[in-house]
């Protein structure tokens, strides 16, 4: 299937660097966030030359998906009337979520273009596999370069291994239906195989060893034959959580991670599993003390700060900025109307129509990102929100009009 612009001249070279501006505030997001915040200005300033710009935007706000994520920002905005907290927190407790705005200027930019869907996954990949070979070099001689973690060289621990995740799904989607015995296919394999090489051996952050089991239940539902693909699921997941375990850094995280969470009381010093226990229960405090409208965006902060220093002593009475969980982060917030909001538009963005195999993948992306955000508020975090936002924002852009879209209600299944 390939679709052509119906911009030509001018405007045609206006929506191409808005395209390429979004693939460079996507390399940004794991590279660095003033390139990703380049990419972005460039992005919306292309995008206002684009001569049908305005019949894009009203293109992408009739989409049920992209009326759910005005419809959230919208609702997180009023909350802010109701914070006690100075006018700069309320408004960076919204604008946090600009990802997703970003993601709805992909799906104007990118509707109906097959071709340029495929430009933006094969330079991302390249770029993410450069990256991935530096890091097993300094991985193997930390001497190369001064750095906290030998290997991580995305920015962190956690971005990079969210990245390789990214990686490993894109890698899929261009490799289905090649033959793994052309050079093409070898090297897509060899790619796929270094990213997850890196998420065993190199990247120390929990949530990417999460988001590759999240990965691939959802890619094995949508992209396996129907029968006993339920069955399938679970088995690769045990496979995959197997060859997991195997690596000895991977054990010594989540074992930490388990002695951690049983010992919270008795440390004597702070521990992030530790601290994330604290937070937790402290937050749970605060909701069950305002449970309907919440303290409103950006009162998390004080309120958390107030409610501690009372509660606690030593390293458990540390002020937190993060609930490092985002269902707990909008609930303490913007309360239930909030919270329904926030699952009202993850329910439309699952059920939102664009050309298979992209939304497939684009959907294997969110549930990693949705079981991640468990432990973090990866909805928010700069590198983790816009790599996301942008992934989404191209992947999940409607098709051509007449195009085959994937279902919005079952799986595909392969064919």
């Amino acid at each position: 299937m390939t679709a052509t612009d119906s911009v030509s001249g001018e405007g045609g070279r206006a929506l191409a660097l808005t395209r390429v501006s979004l693939l460079l505030a996507a390399i940004g997001s794991f590279l660095s966030p003033p390139v990703t915040n380049l990419g972005a200005v460039l992005a919306v300033l292309a995008f206002a030359a684009v001569p049908d710009a305005r019949e894009r935007l009203r293109a992408v706000l009739a989409q049920p998906a992209a009326r759910g994520v005005l419809g959230f920002l919208a609702l997180l905005s009023v909350s802010t009337l109701w914070a006690d907290a100075p006018i700069d927190d309320r408004f960076g407790a919204v604008w946090n979520w600009r990802a997703l705005l970003l993601m709805l200027l992909a799906w104007a930019a990118f509707a109906g273009e097959t071709r340029w869907r495929g430009i933006f996954g094969r330079v991302f990949i390249g770029v993410l596999a450069l990256c991935t070979v530096l890091s097993f070099v300094h991985w193997f001689d930390p001497a190369l370069l001064e750095r906290e973690e030998p290997g991580v060289l995305l920015r962190n621990h956690v971005t990079q291994g969210m990245a390789m995740v990214a990686g490993c799904v894109l890698v899929f989607l261009e490799a289905r239906g090649g033959s793994l015995r052309s050079l093409r296919g070898a090297v897509l394999a060899g790619t796929g195989l270094l990213f997850l090489a890196n998420i065993a051996l190199v990247c120390q952050g929990r949530s990417g060893h999460l988001a590759v089991l999240a990965v691939v239940v959802t890619g094995t539902l949508y992209f396996a034959p129907r029968r006993g693909r339920y069955l399938l699921a679970v088995g690769l997941a045990l496979a995959a959580a197997a060859l997991l375990a195997a690596s000895p850094m991977v054990r010594e995280r989540f074992a930490r991670a388990l002695t951690e969470f049983q010992t919270v009381q008795s440390s004597p010093s702070e521990t992030s599993t530790g601290l994330r226990v604290t937070i937790w229960r402290t937050s749970s405090e605060l909701i069950a003390e305002r449970p309907l409208l919440g303290w409103g965006a950006g009162g998390f902060a004080g309120a958390y700060a107030a409610r501690i220093h009372r509660e606690a002593s030593g390293w458990q009475a540390a002020e937190a900025h993060d609930t490092h969980n985002e269902y707990l982060k909008v609930q303490v917030e913007a309360g239930v109307p909030g919270t329904l909001a926030f699952l009202a538009m993850i329910v439309l963005l699952w059920r939102h129509r664009a050309p298979s195999p992209f939304r497939e993948g684009g959907l294997c992306l969110l549930a990693a990102w949705l079981v991640s955000s468990a432990f973090n508020s990866h909805f928010e975090t700069f590198g983790e929100a816009h790599l996301l936002g942008l992934l989404l924002g191209v992947l999940l852009a409607p098709g051509a009009q007449g195009a085959r879209s994937a279902p919005a209600t079952a799986a595909a299944t392969a064919s």
